[in-house]
């Protein structure tokens, strides 16, 4: 056998035994068993763990291992780590020991599964995955090259904190002189707080370039993520954030889809195995009261929160400033909080102010126990509804929280500013995580207490309120088992008082009011009516004597759809068949349309104005738009006792039926008719007659306009001495000068001998007053005729002045004037007149008085006396035939007897 032939047998026979041993190890299970014995070994010495899995497959050609169900756990059991996978396969790289002295190798997990706690602020497998990266301590000369995870779960605990992360995650690394460099798919992930889910969908990349300082690991980290926050509304839940970490400081930026929550600045530092931050965001109120769970009534808050945070995770330091913050229609100019926080609580101060009103408080709230309390005080009087302000000095508000459940103890003083009306309340509330509210207190005396359901439905379980008599003054029963069904009563007294509390009106009344409901998901159907009741109605005299209704109050929008009304008076009724309400998301009236009929209803204004009315009108209001009123109102029957040529007198027939003082701080338009198709009958001391009513009111019902007419049929003016008959009068309104309207007035009457005509034009500011008479007389003359029933051109000239100024009082001048003079001038001198008389101006001849008798009005009697002389008293009696022809006999103070015929003869 030649050299050739021997060489080649044994370089096959070695090649064959080197194959045979490939077959015989890769199959054989005492090799796989001794083998994964070795594994174990290095696991336990250069990896402090323990190593359990089955080594299925063993390659040589090339080097290759395959593992299954592989379990690592840690040899220090306080470590709380694990990892698991379903498959890994290992290579090696061979021939790179030839070059580095080093064995290459690289793994693909399949289906990893990786369970850690935290411990000093980082995942406890971290020291674990730095000895794989590093190989520093491994006796097997074994760098990675590449790593591979498919479909890896990580979850990360921090049970202190009763938090937890978990992720699924794809992820790739390549060793690259001895510098790692690699990606992370997250595909999806949550985190959790006390089992609650606070953070879902994390998706996003992460990647790192691994390096070495001081034989410590670092992984410099560029990220970009996006997540969801479940409890927030869809348009606001999905956040992303850019950030990049360098080993040992990092930074981050981002915001949600709507930019109601926006990272300005978010600088980590890792130092002496803490974590220290500095983080400044801002975001809306809203998104705020979503966070702490109000998330029913979040939409209702306004304002924007700037936060400022540092500190480590177990001692922070945060303020936050809050501008314009506001529930509904109550706002706070601004708010800041000042709080600290350690491994357990988090304590602090908050201040609050708006215009001039200021506030502060403090709290302390325990992060793992859930628990806290909050005080709150008013540091000046605090406006808290319209005119009323808080007791700075005699209110507090003191809150606490304990695993979810809420206690309000709550106590106020509250004053009027006008009437200075004082009302104090004391109580407490409890809100239960399972939406059960229960609350109790004092209320001006009053004492209440009751339960219901606030989450997710309002449903209620019983009510009850009596004042301090113990007597009951309103109840709510609520049908067990789900308390669907409702009965409610309440006595006037109570909305008596809370009338006259709130608004400073009293509607004097009585009875009780009974309430029938059901409440569904989104709204409650209320039936009402009413039992021995007698209510006042404002402005009128009138009483409700029964009341009947039916209503359907929805919750979200705010609306209140009233059905039927059906309201039975004394003298009268009201009904509607449609009301509608509706409020925005401030708590503001922002539609109505609201229509009542009303029927032969009894109207008394302050006892100088009767009617009966009927008529049709209309309530409306449109979104940024003032309220209307509009519709017609009929006087049936009616019966004035005001002057109406007098401005007290106008204005209690334009403006009897509306009672201003109820809405004067509400702008309320009109377009109303006001008509009378029969007449009004006016009786007062100065005019009675009967008019018709034709009237358009528009303009606010603080300044109204009127055009119209009031036309007067037949009547009277009554003097003192003699009435003039009522031949035209009537009364134009114009828009422009509604309580000025033009008049015309004509009354004539025979007073004795002479025929007087009252003749009166122009407006009420500026009357021209005319008096004409046959025969001739002054007009001094006239209004002393009209007067005193005398027309003696010897009384002193001041008289006049004053009659002219009386006639123009008892035209235009109310009912208190006329009333006055008619009972100095009328009841006294209606039939007996004193008269003085002088021979001339300048009192020559004596002083003489004369007594005038009216025996009937065509017989009068006169006697005369002259004091300074020594002369017989002198007597006239005259009689009044017919308009033209009288006859007088006299006997003059001498005693001559003699008579007077007097014709008069017009031409």
């Amino acid at each position: 056998m030649n050299t050739y032939t021997f060489t080649k047998k044994i370089i096959y026979g070695l090649l064959g035994g080197c194959i045979i041993s490939s077959l015989y190890i890769q199959n054989s299970d005492r090799c796989a068993k001794a083998l994964t014995v070795e594994i174990q070994k290095i696991f336990k010495r250069d990896f402090k763990a323990h190593f359990l899995g089955e080594l299925t497959t063993v390659s040589l050609f090339p080097a290759a291992l395959t593992l299954k169900n592989v379990c690592v756990v840690p040899v220090d059991y306080t470590e709380k780590w694990d990892w698991k996978a379903e498959q890994i396969d290992v290579s090696f790289s061979l021939l790179s020991y030839f070059f580095t002295k080093k064995i290459g190798f690289e793994m693909n997990f399949y289906n990893p599964i990786i369970h850690s706690s935290m411990i000093d602020n980082q995942p406890s497998i971290k020291k674990h995955i730095d000895t794989y990266f590093t190989m520093s301590s491994i006796a097997v000369p074994l760098v990675p090259e590449k790593v591979h995870a498919y479909n890896a779960h990580i979850l990360i605990r921090d049970k202190p904190r009763f938090q937890k992360c978990a992720l699924f995650v794809d992820g790739s690394m390549i060793w690259k002189n001895e510098k790692m460099s690699g990606k992370l798919l997250c595909r999806d992930g949550i985190f959790s707080f006390h089992d609650e889910i606070f953070i879902k969908n994390i998706q996003g990349t992460v990647s790192f370039d691994t390096k070495k300082l001081y034989q410590k690991c670092l992984y410099p980290v560029t990220t970009t993520v996006s997540f969801k926050v479940p409890f927030l509304p869809q348009e606001k839940q999905t956040f992303v954030l850019n950030g990049e970490w360098d080993g040992y400081k990092g930074n981050c930026l981002g915001n949600n889809e709507d930019s109601s929550f926006i990272v300005k600045k978010a600088l980590i530092m890792y130092q002496h195995k803490n974590i220290l931050f500095d983080i400044n965001a801002q975001c809306d109120c809203s998104l705020g009261a979503y966070f702490v769970g109000f998330n029913d009534a979040a939409q209702d808050f306004s304002g924007t929160a700037t936060i400022a945070l540092s500190g480590t995770p177990q001692a922070a330091t945060g303020i936050m400033n809050i501008q314009s913050m506001g529930y509904n229609s109550y706002v706070c100019d601004k708010a800041e909080l000042f709080f600290i926080t350690d491994k357990k609580d988090m304590k602090g101060t908050v201040t609050f102010s708006h215009k001039n009103q200021r506030g502060n408080g403090n709290f302390v709230f325990d992060l793992f126990n859930q628990t806290g309390t909050c005080a709150l005080q008013a540091l000046t009087p605090w406006n808290v509804f319209k005119e009323w302000n808080l007791n700075p000095s005699l209110s507090h508000l003191a809150c606490f929280v304990n695993e979810g459940n809420f206690l309000c103890e709550h106590e106020a003083t509250i004053t009027h500013k006008k009437t200075e009306n004082c009302v104090h309340e004391k109580g407490e509330i409890k809100l239960f995580k399972n939406g059960l509210l229960d609350f109790k207190g004092i209320w001006s005396e009053k004492m209440y207490q009751g339960k219901m359901e606030f989450l997710p439905t309002i449903k209620p379980h019983f009510f009850s309120c009596k004042d301090k008599q113990g007597t009951t003054l309103f109840t709510v029963t609520g049908h067990y088992p789900d308390y669907t069904h409702f009965d409610a009563r309440f006595s006037y007294k109570l909305l008596r008082e809370a009338m006259s509390e709130c608004f400073d009106y009293d509607i004097p009344g009585e009875g009780n009011i009974v309430c029938t409901g059901k409440v569904k998901k989104d709204s409650v159907k209320i039936a009402v009516h009413s039992q021995d009741i007698t209510i006042s109605v404002p402005e009128t005299y009138n009483f409700i004597s029964e009341i009947n209704a039916e209503a359907l109050c929805y919750y979200d929008p705010l609306s209140l759809d009233v059905t039927h009304v059906l309201l039975s008076l004394h003298k009268g009724m009201i009904q509607s068949k449609g009301m509608v309400f509706e409020w925005d998301d401030q708590g503001n009236l922002k539609t109505v349309n609201a229509t009542l009929h009303f029927e032969n209803c009894f109207l008394n204004v302050k006892k100088d104005f009767f009617a009966l009315i009927s008529g049709d009108i209309a309530l409306k209001k449109q979104k940024d738009a003032d309220f209307l009123l509009n519709g017609s109102v009929e006087i049936k029957k009616g019966q004035l006792k005001e002057n109406p040529f007098s401005f007290q007198g106008q204005k209690k027939v334009t403006q009897g039926m509306m009672p201003s003082h109820l809405f004067e701080n509400i702008p309320l338009n009109l377009s109303l008719k006001l008509f009378s198709h029969h007449p009004v009958h006016i009786n007062t001391p100065f005019v009675t007659s009967q008019a018709l009513l034709d009237l358009d009111i528009h303009n606010t019902l603080v300044a109204p306009l009127f055009s119209g007419s009031l036309k007067f049929n037949k009547g009277a003016l009554h003097f003192p001495y003699k009435s003039l008959s009522i031949i035209h009068a009537d009364i134009h309104f114009l828009p422009h000068q509604s309580y000025d309207p033009l008049i015309h007035i004509v009354a004539r009457a025979m007073v004795k001998k002479y025929t007087i005509t009252l003749s009166v034009t122009g407006s009420l500011e500026t009357p021209h007053i005319t008096l004409d008479s046959v025969p001739y007389l002054a007009e001094e003359q006239i209004l002393a005729l009209l007067f005193t029933g005398t027309v003696e051109d010897t009384l002193p000239g001041m008289v006049p002045v004053f009659v002219v100024h009386s006639l123009e009082k008892l035209l235009f001048g109310s009912n208190q004037y006329t009333d006055s003079s008619n009972s100095l001038l009328k009841d006294s001198l209606k039939k007996i007149r004193l008269v003085p008389r002088f021979s001339d101006q300048t009192g020559r001849g004596g002083i003489r008085g004369a007594i005038e008798i009216d025996v009937s009005n065509r017989l009068h009697a006169m006697i005369q006396k002259n004091f300074s002389l020594s002369e017989d008293t002198r007597f006239e009696v005259e009689y009044i035939i017919s308009d033209d022809m009288s006859v007088k006999g006299i006997k003059d103070e001498r005693g001559d007897i003699g008579g007077e015929l007097e014709m008069r003869f017009k031409l």
